[in-house]
């Protein structure tokens, strides 16, 4: 899964992605070690733009998380009536290139098919982009950001029961230009109003469970 994924983000394939390795203390791996290392109990991250510092941008990113609750993960019905709402949004935005499900939520990329070697456009995309949906983690933000690599067990040291990252997946394959990724996105974040958050399932009328099964079918293959 995630051979396939490097293959479309990256596109400086000479230049391959940083993978690193979390346990105890970080390593620098190989595409070929991550197996192994996840096996072991360790969490694989990889850098999404190239450089260091980053000289290359490869794709802009959201991280929609449903959060904690004193320092604990919702429950997993909880989760689900966030991602409701995350799917909505997903379905209203600019098509992402790849959705990639996790416990607490979906990694959202955008791909990028010619490098924007002006930072400060992609830092203005980069925010306008997260703020525009209502999970969006507004600290994952970074150009250098690390990410957790699809299909791998996130342990997270031990402290939460492991879960393996992206158990569906989709990509459209979309692959924007700079300026068209720019000029969409802009005009999205520009119009896009939040959705207000579920407290429970009573809260759910008709129209959205249909919507839900409407968006469940159209994004993943069940």
């Amino acid at each position: 899964m995630y051979l396939e994924f490097f293959k479309l983000l990256n596109n400086k394939p000479q230049n391959p992605l940083v993978i690193i390795a979390k346990k105890d203390k970080e390593k620098f791996i190989k595409y070929s070690e991550i197996d192994d290392y996840n096996n072991d109990g360790y969490d694989i991250y990889f850098q999404v733009n190239n450089g260091f510092p980053v000289n290359h941008f490869n794709a802009c990113f959201v991280d929609m998380d449903a959060g904690k609750i004193d320092g604990k993960y919702l429950s997993l019905e909880q989760v689900r009536l966030a991602k409701i709402v995350m799917l909505e949004e997903i379905r209203r935005s600019l098509p992402p290139s790849y959705i990639l499900e996790t416990r607490n939520g979906y990694h959202c990329y955008w791909f990028i098919n010619k490098t924007i070697s002006d930072k400060v456009k992609w830092d203005t995309l980069q925010r306008k982009l997260c703020h525009s949906f209502t999970y969006g983690d507004p600290l994952i933000l970074k150009d250098d950001q690390l990410m957790r690599v699809p299909g791998t067990i996130a342990y997270k040291n031990g402290k939460y029961e492991p879960h393996k990252t992206s158990q569906k997946i989709v990509s459209y394959f979309f692959n924007y230009s700079k300026d068209t990724l720019w000029n969409k996105l802009l005009k999205y974040t520009h119009t896009c109003k939040h959705i207000p958050k579920l407290n429970s399932w009573s809260s759910v009328n008709n129209k959205q469970k249909f919507l839900i099964l409407r968006l469940m079918s159209n994004y993943f293959v069940l």
